[in-house]
């Protein structure tokens, strides 16, 4: 096996072995049933997927599931750093974009816990386990929900969404979000009055890490600890691309 195949399959293994990990996790918080939407549920999943995570929980625990969460995401693995979206948590629980360190690069988690009340699942989804019968239809994402800003949890942002534009520029799609993302990120900068703001739009792997280079000087420790992960990470990536005809 050549490098670049090597890459991929040590990708797929750890993505394999976090999926036993959630599912233990799962079970050891006390929910009562995981599916796994998204790519992997669908099967079109790719050595850059991450796993979507839908934990639902009793009624009854599902309150303190929520206030004690970051202990479920951090049985997943050492985190490099995580962003909560009101927008997309589940009615009456939460959700958590979460980049963990890994030897072969950040490995994504995106969690849902929702309580049973409200709990839906993808017709897609894979079952992993369920005591009770979970039904089928849309995620009720809560849209409604405030969310609040500030320039750490924007900085927070960025670093997520550079991690998932480096995936988009890697299968060669996706330039509505890459637009998006390059007007919010040069939003933020100029929201919070930050220098330094010169490449904005996140079209190639070596734009995108001009960008990561650009929020260092404002990121906290962790932060830029993320941000050199990341973008350790788009290096292999593209000699991972270059040596495997561009496949991933």
């Amino acid at each position: 096996m050549n490098h670049a195949d090597q890459f991929s399959a040590n990708r797929l293994a750890l993505r394999r072995e976090k999926l036993e990990v959630i599912s233990k996790a799962a079970s050891r918080h006390g929910a009562i049933a995981l599916h796994i939407f998204g790519s992997i549920g669908r099967g079109t999943a790719d050595a850059l997927s991450d796993i979507d995570a839908w934990l639902t929980f009793p009624d009854a625990t599902i309150g303190q599931v929520v206030r004690d969460r970051r202990s479920v995401y951090r049985e997943a693995g050492e985190i490099l750093i995580a962003h909560e979206m009101t927008a997309n948590r589940p009615r009456g629980g939460a959700y958590a974009l979460v980049l963990y360190a890994s030897p072969v690069g950040p490995i994504q988690i995106d969690w849902y816990l929702a309580p049973k009340a409200s709990s839906f699942v993808d017709s897609s989804a894979r079952t992993i386990f369920a005591s009770e019968v979970i039904p089928v239809g849309d995620l009720p994402f809560d849209g409604e929900a405030q969310h609040n800003t500030s320039q750490s949890e924007r900085i927070d942002w960025l670093i997520c969404m550079l991690f998932v534009a480096i995936k988009a520029v890697a299968r060669g799609g996706s330039q509505d979000f890459v637009h998006s993302l390059g007007e919010a990120y040069q939003d933020v900068f100029e929201s919070y009055g930050l220098n330094g703001c010169g490449i904005t739009k996140p079209h190639s792997f070596s734009s995108i890490a001009t960008m990561l280079r650009q929020i260092e000087p404002h990121a906290r420790e962790e932060q830029r600890r993320a941000i050199h992960a990341i973008d350790g990470f788009q290096r292999e990536l593209q000699n991972h691309l270059t040596s495997n005809s561009g496949r991933i």
